[in-house]
């Protein structure tokens, strides 16, 4: 859709994501014709595109993953967060528009939107490469001689233990890389 000073074409397939909220899906259309005006392939994450109304560009996030170039999330850090988590592996870039109050990874306000986006297809930009946590939780079964893996996520900013809605002790132990670090109650 755009190239940069060395005539590489950046970010030509852009796929969009957003919160499900009526605000969110008018600013969504109104980011999709911006990115139509300026010759980019325009894909919407399944889910989004119910709340915008457009099935014909929907794409789940497999898809998104293999297709696009650029997936740009708008709401908020637990959206990003979510899109991550499900584009981690394909290593798509995400740029992230913040639909409301302070967001530590939406960084672009909605009111710069088009001058932000219109930066990062002309290639003014730099990508930042964040660490993902593989988290587990495993649960020691006395019976069988082993643990079993309960829950298996990626988190991208941090990965919360608590005790669930019983009012119980719990005790369990951290390890990082493999390696114990300490048991905690």
């Amino acid at each position: 859709c755009s190239y940069n000073e060395a005539m590489q074409p950046a970010f030509r397939r852009v796929a969009l994501i957003g919160k499900k909220t009526p605000e969110i899906a008018s600013s969504l259309k109104a980011l999709r014709e911006f990115l139509h005006d300026r010759g980019c392939e325009v894909m919407l994450e399944r889910e989004t595109a119910v709340s915008v109304g457009d099935g014909g560009t929907a794409a789940d996030y497999d898809g998104i993953g293999r297709n696009a170039d650029i997936a740009i999330v708008m709401g908020g850090d637990g959206t990003m967060l979510a899109a991550a988590r499900n584009l981690a592996r394909h290593r798509t870039p995400l740029a992230g528009i913040n639909q409301g109050r302070l967001g530590f990874m939406t960084d672009i306000a909605f009111t710069d939107m088009r001058e932000a986006v219109g930066a990062i297809l002309d290639g003014r930009h730099s990508i930042e490469e964040r660490s993902l946590l593989d988290a587990e939780i495993l649960r020691g079964d006395a019976a069988s001689g082993g643990d079993k893996v309960v829950l298996r996520t990626l988190a991208l900013n941090e990965a919360v233990v608590g005790k669930g809605s019983q009012g119980r002790l719990i005790e369990f132990e951290v390890h990082i890389d493999g390696q114990y670090v300490y048991t905690q109650r």
